[in-house]
């Protein structure tokens, strides 16, 4: 958990808003932002993901910060939790647009990211995420737009 805290927090800084509350949301399987600005995460599917993909790697910066990021991304965008039926894929995208901004200012590369991304999408598309390529072409943007604002401090 405190390495998300950690990753949610330089996220705000890199995007110029005060970080939300983060909490833990045993069993979701899933990361979420809600109606009031807090950001759930399943830290024990985190970890198992981050385990699994990046070992103890500079892969986990990576994607933690995409993570923190995109659902950073929800809350300053106003979409709060949306259920499932009322998820657009142009709210994923921008979500995943504004998450590539931070990382650009951040100086973070988003390659590992994009890789785990679709990896938990298992390289499908679906109605309300897209399709990975389609996730990845808007981390790229917004990484483009991040580094060409300049990088900030880690």
């Amino acid at each position: 958990m405190l390495q998300a805290r950690h990753a949610l927090h330089r996220v705000a800084q890199a995007l110029g808003v005060r970080a939300p509350e983060l909490r833990d949301l045993p069993g979701a399987a899933n990361a979420f932002a809600t109606a009031n600005g807090a950001v759930l995460v399943d830290v024990a599917w985190l970890e198992a993901h981050l385990r699994r993909a990046c070992g103890d790697g500079r892969c986990r910066e990576s994607v933690l910060v995409f993570l923190m990021g995109h659902e950073l991304a929800h809350v300053i965008l106003g979409h709060g939790f949306v259920p499932m039926p009322g998820r657009t894929m142009s709210m994923e995208l921008d979500a995943d647009h504004v998450a590539g901004v931070a990382m650009g200012r951040l100086g973070v590369d988003p390659r590992a990211a994009i890789e785990v991304l679709a990896g938990l999408m298992q390289h499908a598309c679906w109605p309300t995420h897209g399709c990975p390529d389609q996730r990845a072409m808007a981390i790229w943007k917004g990484y483009g737009r991040g580094l060409c604002e300049g990088r900030l401090a880690a």
